[in-house]
């Protein structure tokens, strides 16, 4: 091995070890993202309570996702915001720890794994972290909705 490549591998492995130091000092510190994931897992729903908000809701979006989960827990935040304006749809959130069976059903091994259901029909599925303006504009877009006085017209 050269000179070149050991010193390139020495400086490789010293900026490793201050990441990973870095990392440990930030996980200790306790902090978490703002409205942090709590240490337990989310609700369980059952698979009629799943059936019936998605057939009986014009609309539904499904979040499949973790509490130790930080593109989860963002998503979450941005989805209180979606419903304290009148969101168009009705928003599930599916703890994958505590729902592994429909989890697996609806193949959420990915997260956030995000589903569209428009007249209980899975109309479109996202992998990973939006806002709240892309997911608006997704819902709006994909389930061919508008909002008119907080409900959805079709």
């Amino acid at each position: 091995m050269s000179q070149s490549n050991s010193s390139s591998l020495l400086k490789f492995a010293v900026l490793l070890a201050i990441v990973a130091a870095a990392y440990v000092v930030f996980l200790r510190s306790g902090r978490q993202p703002e409205g942090g994931p709590t240490k337990e897992a989310g609700p369980v729903v059952s698979n009629e309570e799943f059936q019936a908000a998605i057939t009986t809701n014009p609309v539904t979006l499904v979040k499949f996702g973790a509490t130790w989960c930080g593109p989860c827990v963002y998503m979450d935040g941005e989805l209180d915001k979606l419903k304290a304006k009148s969101f168009a749809a009705t928003v599930l959130h599916v703890d994958v720890d505590s729902n592994p069976d429909l989890s697996k059903q609806y193949k959420a091994s990915s997260i956030p794994r995000t589903i569209l259901f428009k007249d209980g029909k899975e109309i479109d599925t996202k992998v990973g972290g939006m806002s709240a303006d892309e997911i608006e504009a997704w819902v709006l877009r994909d389930a061919e909705s508008t909002v008119i006085d907080g409900k959805v017209d079709r």
